[in-house]
């Protein structure tokens, strides 16, 4: 059995920065012991579109919803896998660093809405089933 892991921003930010971080992590969630690797959100300025502007933003979601719609093993997805997160030292670096969260819920609600609610809150139970409130 593998050990329950949340790898922070899921790959990062930017793609210039890094490659393909974010491709390699879905690729180690795929992977027979990868059953408990999750992800979280957590600093992707580039989804800040206000900031970034709309070139930069349309790159960051096509990556992210390319990822997004991977197929694991079985019925899951990496969406099934990945989470809100709130890197708040990385964010504090960034302009309207608090604005962060509804900026990410909004690229999602226009670009992915049916990954909205697993990725503000069940991946997280899912991740970790100890804050569950009791049945």
């Amino acid at each position: 059995r593998s050990p329950r892991v949340s790898l922070g921003h899921f790959g990062g930010d930017s793609a210039a920065h890094g490659g393909d971080w974010t491709e390699r992590m879905a690729q180690l969630m795929a992977r027979d012991n990868g059953k408990l690797v999750f992800g979280d959100l957590g600093y992707w300025a580039e989804l800040r579109c206000a900031d970034v502007g709309p070139d930069r933003c349309a790159a960051a979601v096509r990556r992210l919803l390319g990822v997004l719609r991977t197929r694991l093993a079985g019925p899951e997805g990496v969406a099934d896998r990945v989470m809100f997160g709130s890197d708040w030292l990385m964010l504090s670096r960034e302009r309207h660093w608090a604005d962060y969260a509804t900026d990410l819920f909004n690229v999602l609600k226009t670009h992915a809405p049916e990954h909205v609610e697993r990725i503000f809150g069940a991946n997280a139970l899912r991740c970790f089933p100890a804050l569950r409130p009791p049945a």
